[in-house]
């Protein structure tokens, strides 16, 4: 088993929702923002935690309020995430860059990103 399917058995609760399908070059920042929030709400559950544009996006439910400081850290982790995404190439996990120029905005280190450097010269 992968580890998006560990922590979809762990967190992915309600029916309906994709779960964990985020990029393996982003394992360590799914699995230490999966930490923090659990510490907090040990019950959170994930929605979908996946890549859009570039980034990594973490989709969660939790029963506390919105009014609540718990609330309000949950989602302080949660964009910590997304932004330290940007740096993280989302196929090896060492440091990138988000690519806007490719058919599809990715988060690539320099080795990753030189094949489309590539074929850009043809």
């Amino acid at each position: 088993m992968g580890w998006q399917e560990e922590l979809n058995e762990r967190r992915l609760k309600t029916k309906g929702w994709y779960g964990c399908i985020a990029p393996d070059g982003w394992k360590k920042i799914v699995e230490e923002t999966d930490a923090m929030l659990a510490h907090i709400d040990p019950d959170y559950e994930i929605h979908q935690v996946k890549e859009k544009f570039g980034t990594l996006r973490y989709y969660f439910g939790t029963n506390y309020a919105s009014d609540t400081m718990e609330y309000k850290i949950m989602h302080a982790i949660e964009r910590a995430a997304e932004y330290s995404s940007g740096f993280v190439c989302q196929i090896c996990g060492t440091h990138g860059g988000t690519r806007w120029n490719l058919p599809w905005v990715q988060t690539l280190c320099d080795e990753h990103y030189e094949p489309y450097e590539e074929q850009d010269e043809l």
